[in-house]
């Protein structure tokens, strides 16, 4: 109170105070200070951050362009997934499990806690085959069904499944 009474309630004011001065005010004393000029210093950098624009992720090809650097030239298999706002904007890429040259194991349960941790509404699965083989393993379609009904249980949409390979996409 007395921080922001010295300076008429005026944060800016506030901001540009030295850590002396912040060490000058009664009850703040060296940790105090370096916290509020951390504070601060945050606040300035998330002013001053300009909003990155987050790709829109409506077709598989266009899936198939974000994933593809995680994806492409690996020698086992990874299985990634696309979380999406609404607006099906990008919000984040998350490698659920890496494995070995044939399998790898990923866990719904997993999977949805980070859609709901992301307040994501939409999914898109993808994975490697680095034997080159485009076509869907059965283990593969027990995956993208089992994936798509606990999903719809939490109202979240499973828009697709994507197998990378060599030769490009399925």
């Amino acid at each position: 109170r007395d921080l922001l009474a010295n300076v008429d309630d005026d944060l800016k004011c506030l901001g540009q105070k030295s850590l002396e001065e912040f060490k000058g005010t009664s009850g703040i004393g060296e940790a105090g200070a370096f916290t509020l000029l951390a504070a601060f210093e945050l606040g300035r950098r998330r002013n001053a951050e300009v909003l990155k624009e987050r790709p829109t992720i409506r077709s598989a090809s266009s899936a198939h362009e974000q994933l593809k650097g995680e994806l492409e030239d690996l020698t086992h298999e990874e299985f990634w997934v696309m979380y999406l706002n609404s607006g099906s904007r990008l919000i984040a890429k998350k490698r659920i499990s890496s494995g070995g040259l044939s399998g790898t194991v990923a866990d719904v349960r997993l999977i949805l806690k980070w859609a709901l941790d992301l307040r994501a509404t939409a999914m898109i699965a993808g994975h490697n085959h680095p034997s080159g083989n485009l076509k869907p393993s059965e283990p593969d379609i027990r995956l993208t069904r089992k994936l798509k009904e606990a999903s719809e249980w939490m109202d979240i949409r499973l828009l697709d499944h994507l197998i990378f390979a060599d030769k490009g996409y399925f």
